[in-house]
């Protein structure tokens, strides 16, 4: 349900400490519908019926002081089992516990057991949060934080709520006073202004939540949006204009939204650069800490956001795959920030040349599944999709790409607040290219260490590094295949990669 990009690594290190988990991370992709282009496709196999409604088992009512503390009413519907918890490092900020007992509070000790005798059926207790005490002293981005004033905070952090229970909904209103606002990327319930709903078991890894005086930006149609931190010194036209463009280039690549619907929290970072988590238990949401050395002038070269967003539209899937997860946003990203102008192809082809050798297995490596090592999480899971864009396009005769098997995805339904088995991923995907490329390169590269040799790919490709700048053959052998993944720029040559 979650994904993150450590900062102060460049792209040839993305050593992140999330590994898509259990990121469901998150429908950021939410942008601009756009129609898929290219020949027609084959319907993908169905995904399973949608389960039955959850009943609401939990609900809140959250009122904001101006100190941004929190004073909370909560009723649970019972059997309540366990312990009334919130995330751990908050524990301390939680304060003035009572229960209801027949119109008259009463404190409780949550160390008594005796207390949940009260609440074998229903129950209603009330506390308060000293939130921005809690957000001033943890500083981490995945219980809280305080940014120029305003505390960046998922659900989890503040919401008490029991270790055990009959599984359901939760449903929380908040209210706050100008100019203190509420941002969060858990989907509005159906019914009741400023109110939020969303599965029970999400809640753990709940979408990112936001409470004080936010700058907030419109970022796409229908309900895709920004809250900016009040100490981000970039304007919010600027920051506005970066993340539409990032936004458009990842839809464009997957040829419609699959949403709608997400929140992207910015604030400023500490470090030189750039880092992002996404959160989509209930809902789509991206934190962005952007870097101290993004300026006005450099921000659309960052591409945190886009990485990130490949995410939000993907199914989840088990810890095992990380590298299915994160080698699809390594590969995808840069050829949609290119493809759409905000990259150059031949530095692009040049990260590749650098890039995919790091991924290539080591002496005592197996198989890409269960792979925990950065190299081949990221750059190895890459290569995985490289060559399944080569193999579907010499099989097609060019007909077909990888993007025709992942847009069957998102088309599908797939996005990051479901779970997928890997096999129903790989299913729709080789349904929609008449091939079976997805299934082979798993048993190739999944399954065991697999033997690729970079040197006669790039080859065949006509692509290779001269001086650090890319260079292409055109008479090469698969020069087609290339240029259909990533033509080159109509510009001059760009320069060598470097570390972004």
């Amino acid at each position: 349900m979650e994904t993150e990009m450590e900062m102060k690594m460049p792209r040839h290190a993305l050593a992140s400490r999330h590994f898509h988990f259990h990121f469901h991370f998150h429908h950021l992709f939410l942008l601009l519908a756009l129609s898929a282009c290219g020949a027609p496709q084959p319907p993908p196999p169905s995904p399973p019926p949608p389960a039955p409604p959850l009943s609401l088992v939990w609900t809140y009512d959250i009122t904001v002081d101006p100190s941004l503390d929190l004073d909370v009413h909560a009723t649970f519907r019972g059997p309540i089992r366990g312990e009334l918890h919130v995330d751990g490092p908050a524990t301390p900020f939680v304060e003035r516990l009572a229960l209801e007992d027949h119109g008259t509070w009463k404190a409780i000790d949550l160390s008594d057991a005796h207390w949940r005798d009260a609440c074998s059926t229903t129950c209603t207790v009330r506390y308060h949060v000293r939130l921005r005490e809690a957000a001033n002293a943890i500083g981490d981005m995945d219980v809280a934080m305080l940014s120029g004033g305003a505390v960046f905070a998922p659900p989890s952090t503040w919401l008490l709520r029991p270790s055990e229970g009959p599984s359901g909904r939760y449903r929380f209103h908040v209210t706050t006073t100008e100019p203190i606002r509420f941002a969060t990327g858990i989907r509005a319930a159906a019914q009741g202004k400023d109110t939020y709903e969303a599965p029970t078991t999400s809640i753990d890894e709940a979408a990112f939540a936001a409470i004080g005086p936010l700058r907030l930006a419109h970022v796409a149609d229908p309900a895709v949006d920004a809250a900016i931190a009040p100490d981000l010194a970039l304007s919010d036209d600027i920051v506005g204009h970066w993340l539409r463009a990032e936004a458009s280039a990842i839809g464009a690549y997957f040829g419609r939204a699959p949403d709608g619907h997400a929140m992207l929290f910015i604030v400023p970072g500490s470090s030189p650069e750039t880092g992002g988590k996404t959160l989509g238990g209930g809902g789509a949401s991206l934190l962005v800490r952007v870097g101290s050395n993004v300026t006005a002038k450099n921000l659309e070269e960052d591409w945190v956001v886009a990485h990130e967003l490949i995410h939000v539209a993907f199914p989840d899937l088990d810890r095992r795959y990380s590298w299915f997860s994160e080698g699809l946003a390594t590969y995808v990203e840069p050829i949609a920030r290119a493809r759409a102008g905000l990259a150059k192809s031949e530095r692009i082809w040049a990260e590749m040349i650098e890039g995919f050798p790091q991924g290539l297995p080591g002496a005592r490596d197996g198989g890409l599944d269960g792979a925990r090592e950065w190299g081949r999480l990221y750059w190895g899971g890459a290569l995985y999709f490289f060559l399944a864009d080569i193999r579907i396009r010499e099989r097609t005769n060019g007909a077909r790409g990888l993007q025709d098997a992942l847009r069957a995805v998102v088309a599908t339904g797939g996005n990051v607040e479901s779970m997928w088995p890997l096999a129903h991923v790989i299913e729709v995907g080789d349904a929609a290219t008449g091939t079976k490329v997805l299934r082979e390169l798993y048993d190739e590269l999944g399954r065991t260490a697999g033997k690729v040799d970079l040197g006669a790919l790039f080859e065949k490709l006509g692509v290779r590094l001269e001086g650090g700048v890319a260079r292409f053959d055109d008479k090469a052998p698969l020069a087609t295949v290339r240029e259909a993944i990533l033509p080159r720029s109509k510009t001059a040559t760009a320069p060598a990669p470097r570390a972004r």
